[in-house]
Formats: C-alpha cells, structure tokens, sequence
C-alpha cells in the first residue's frame, strides 16, 4: 500500500465517523460530557481533508502530521490518545513509501503503544484497547492469508471485544466512577476503536472497487475494439455476408449496452458521493445497535 491507499483509509476513516457521530455522542453521555462523537468527527475529518491535499510520499510524515493536525482540532483525552497513537504510527513508518501487507499491523500495534503510553491503560480495563488489542492480534494470525482476508477478521475481533468489555468494571475515564455498576455499559471508547479497525478494512474495499470498475472498464472497450476492428473478418470467414452481418449487430448492441451501464454506474457514483457530503446517511447495523443501549 502507497500513500495513496492511506489516503484512502483516512478518507474511510472520516465517513465512518460522519456516520456514527450521534451515537458515540449517545453512549459518551451516559458516562461522560457527551463530546466524543464530535471530537472523533472533527479529528478525523481535518486528518482527512490534511493527508488528501498532502504531496508526501513519506507515509511516515505524512501520518505523524495529520496526528498533529486531529490533535489540534480534537483536544479532548481521546482525542489526544488518538492522535498519540497516530504520531507513534508516524514515527514507526518514517522513511516508508510503500507498505507490505504485514507491516500495515503498524497501524494497529503502534496505536496501542501510543494510547498505552499517554494513556496509562492497558487491556482488561474496559477501554479503547479492549477492542483495539485482539483486532491487532487477530490480522497478524490471518495476514498470511491475504490482507482482506486478515482486515475481516480483526474487525470481527474488535466487535467481539466491544461486547466483552461491556461486562468487565471500568477502571479509567468518568466510568470509574460508577465502579461495579459500570458492569453492562458499553465503553464508547471501545467502539471507537472497532470503528478504527473497520475504517482500515472499508479503506480497502474502497480500492478493490476501483480496480473491479477499472477491469469492467477495460473489458468492455476491448470488447467493442474487437466488434468494431477485429470481430467483422473472423465472422466474414466464418459465416456467409447476411450471417456476419447479423452476428455483428447482435455484438454491437452488447457492447452498446454494456458502455451505457458503465456510464450509468459513473453517475451512480458521483451522485451517491455527492448525497454522503450533504445529506446524513442512514444508520447501519452498528447504529443501529448501540443507539438502543442505555446506562
């Protein structure tokens, strides 16, 4: 993955957290002063809009500052965990212009010793790492298997540890107050990180539907390059005149079909980006989930 590909994790990053702004501001209420969905929107949106006007080819760098740059913006604690742990990223990537499957893990251990280290937390406490922690196991156990396949699993296992830390007792942040009773509450700061986790994976999808467009594309042109150039002799040799003629119209209708489907599918898209910048999306499954969970 170039800086191109975490661009594109960035630009996910900052979608995911559009879409869930009010229900970390409903889970941070319960417990807290209720500004955790805002900081996260704000803090990812400015590293987003950052890392997208970047001309950097370090990843490294280009990921410390825009850590810098949600620090800025995001000032509350786990606005400063975050950003903490993405100038640890940054640090651990300096010099790097492209990343191998097995070194995007960065991204999660490096955010872990970064939240570790300010934060004074470890796993087992009923926070950000309680999610955070088994995904970044589970993608080094599964990145032999392909990053896709690894990026599933730990988001998988972030969503899994969200659930577990709902039942341990919190120890850090406004929950500790509550003590025993804190037991069955949702952390919001672990699923912050399991949206973490999913932003990483839908950054990738992101490209792979590219490249599928950018295939169908080509197959499609070559399709009518070989109708329009090549397809009319070896139809001629095949079949009489009236045949070829005939075979050809039958392909030309095709391939004038299939060119205005990908004309149709670039409208979709840029009419669907243009919906997701001003209009609010609607809730997906997570959403949908813990907006029903109450403290």
């Amino acid at each position: 993955m170039k800086t191109e590909g975490i661009k594109r994790v960035f630009h996910a990053w900052n979608l995911i957290f559009q879409e869930h702004v009010e229900q970390l501001t409903a889970l941070d209420s319960a417990g807290g002063d209720g500004d955790l969905g805002v900081v996260m929107r704000d803090g990812f949106r400015i590293a987003d809009e950052f890392v997208t006007d970047s001309d950097e080819h370090d990843i490294g760098k280009m990921i410390y500052m825009a850590g810098k740059k949600f620090n800025s913006i995001a000032s509350s604690s786990m606005g400063t965990l975050i950003s903490s742990g993405f100038m640890k990223i940054g640090k651990q990537l300096k010099g790097k212009e492209e990343l191998k499957d097995a070194e995007l893990a960065v991204l999660f251990q490096a955010m872990i010793e970064g939240v570790m280290t300010l934060g004074g937390a470890k796993e087992g406490e009923k926070t950000f790492l309680d999610a955070l922690c088994p995904a970044q196991r589970a993608y080094a156990e599964h990145v032999d298997e392909g990053k896709a396949r690894a990026l599933q699993c730990a988001v998988t296992a972030a969503r899994e540890g969200v659930e577990k830390a709902k039942m341990m007792q919190a120890r850090h942040g406004r929950l500790a107050f509550r003590q025993e009773n804190s037991i069955g509450m949702v952390d919001p700061g672990s699923v912050v990180a399991a949206l973490y986790v999913e932003g990483n994976n839908r950054g990738s999808v992101m490209k792979n539907k590219k490249l599928l467009f950018v295939k169908l594309t080509g197959l499609t042109l070559a399709i009518y390059w070989f109708i329009s150039k090549g397809g009319t002799q070896s139809v001629d040799t095949s079949f009489g005149l009236q045949e070829k003629r005939e075979a050809f119209d039958m392909f030309d209708v095709a391939s004038s079909w299939m060119i205005w489907l990908v004309i149709a599918y670039l409208v979709f898209v840029a009419l669907r980006n243009l919906y997701s910048k001003n209009v609010r999306k609607p809730k997906s499954n997570m959403q949908k989930k813990y907006a029903k969970l109450r403290r």
